[in-house]
């Protein structure tokens, strides 16, 4: 899960949650100017943005 959503305090408390309540589950934080160069490198299968990302990226679930 890659979360990148403004402002920085709103995307910290989500990753915080998602790894508390699931831990199983790898959570990234970042720069929403940065999601075009992160989805790829990281490979999420999940990403919470405010924007979508511009690019299509297979098998990966946008939430913004």
């Amino acid at each position: 899960m890659f979360v990148a959503s403004e402002p920085h305090s709103y995307r910290e408390v989500m990753a915080v949650a998602v790894q508390e309540l699931r831990p199983e589950i790898e959570v990234w934080i970042g720069e929403p100017a940065d999601l075009e160069r992160e989805i790829p490198r990281l490979e999420p299968d999940l990403v919470v943005c405010n924007r979508p990302p511009t690019a299509t990226h297979s098998g990966l679930l946008t939430v913004s």
